[in-house]
């Protein structure tokens, strides 16, 4: 058992590590993956809210005739489902109407973000009065010469709250600097705890380490954000230590496994020794019995291995011998009763002389 322990601790501790490391990077990826698509999924759908109000019949005119009244008509009656903020801006940014409880954006929060390269709009992270947002740009008319753009967004903290999966918290940064967080203090505020990724993570491939928030151990990697503008925007996935696999309890657990197999073994073996014991200890009563004379004593086991054909091989035995003994009896009952008559008359004719 000291042996196998050994044996277990020595091959067992790296490739747990190495088990655990892999897991830990398994884990990361994937949650950076299923956030990189849903946060493209978020984007994608800003940008076709703002193409579809871009392209309403009506909304080139009245851009170009700078009805603020009657544009503030239009986005009414064409929003496209919960937004934020809804504008739109003439061709220089100024913003002529505005929807949404967050509206309007600053122009020079969207003159940040470029300007549309044809169709596809652009998107971004751009400053609110009521946070970072989340916001997709499209040109109305022409896309070579726009007469306007209008402009569609989310408040960033509703966005990561829609895109968190259950058991993860993300963050985003700005220029280095934490800007929103799924994390929740015990106030019900947004806990500052988070370190701010390394710059590596905002030229390179993603950074992968461990964070503690909160007094809680997490998995972290940080990644760049593919958003158009000029900041550089970076986010991060916080994975709970518990839900991968940590490499302690991977060595404890293989070691566990190698003290207990040979243990179970060990107990189960005695008990298979015990039982044929026991079986055999029945079988050298019975023979012990037979050498006393008690050729009736047969040994009561019914099984096929081993111990059940010697069984079987002493009960004929004792058979056989209380047969021998029954003949031997019949015949010195039947020689006694044959010569009983002969000495009879012997004496009698010994009686008369």
């Amino acid at each position: 058992i000291i042996a196998l322990a050994g044996v277990a601790v020595g091959f067992g501790l790296p490739l747990a590590k190495r088990a655990a490391s892999e897991n830990v990077d398994l884990k990361l990826d994937s949650a950076r993956s299923l956030l990189l698509r849903a946060l493209d999924h978020e984007r994608s759908a800003l940008q076709r809210s703002a193409a579809l109000v871009a392209q309403t019949p009506e909304l080139a005119g009245e851009v170009a005739l700078a009805d603020r009244q009657r544009l503030s008509e239009v986005l009414e009656a064409s929003q496209p489902g919960p937004l934020d903020a809804l504008q739109v801006t003439d061709a220089e940014g100024r913003t002529l109407a505005a929807a949404g409880g967050h509206a309007p954006l600053e122009a020079a929060a969207l003159a940040s973000l470029g300007r549309p390269a044809g169709d596809e709009g652009a998107s971004g992270i751009i400053s609110s009065q009521a946070g970072l947002m989340l916001a997709a740009i499209s040109p109305v008319g022409p896309p070579e010469a726009p007469l306007g753009f209008v402009a569609a967004g989310r408040l960033v903290n509703r966005v990561l709250q829609s895109l968190k999966s259950p058991g993860t918290e993300l963050a985003v940064y700005q220029n280095d600097r934490l800007v929103a967080t799924t994390f929740l203090s015990s106030h019900g505020h947004p806990a500052d705890l988070v370190s701010p990724p390394p710059t590596l993570s905002m030229a390179g491939e993603p950074v992968k380490k461990g964070s503690v928030v909160d007094g809680h151990p997490y998995a972290t990697i940080y990644d760049r954000l593919p958003l158009d503008g000029d900041s550089v925007t970076a986010f991060a996935v916080f994975v709970p230590k518990s839900q991968v696999w940590p490499a302690d309890l991977l060595v404890a657990g293989s070691v566990a496994v190698a003290l207990a197999v040979p243990l179970i073994l060990l107990i189960l073996g005695f008990a298979i020794a015990r039982a044929i014991a026991a079986r055999l200890e029945r079988v050298v009563e019975a023979i012990e019995s037979i050498g006393e004379g008690d050729f009736q004593q047969r040994v009561d086991l019914d099984s096929a291995d081993e111990v059940g054909r010697l069984a079987q091989m002493v009960n004929r035995m004792a058979a056989r011998l209380q047969d021998a003994e029954t003949s031997k009896a019949e015949f010195l009952a039947n020689t006694s009763h044959e010569l009983r008559t002969p000495l009879a008359l012997i004496h009698s004719a010994t009686e008369l002389l």
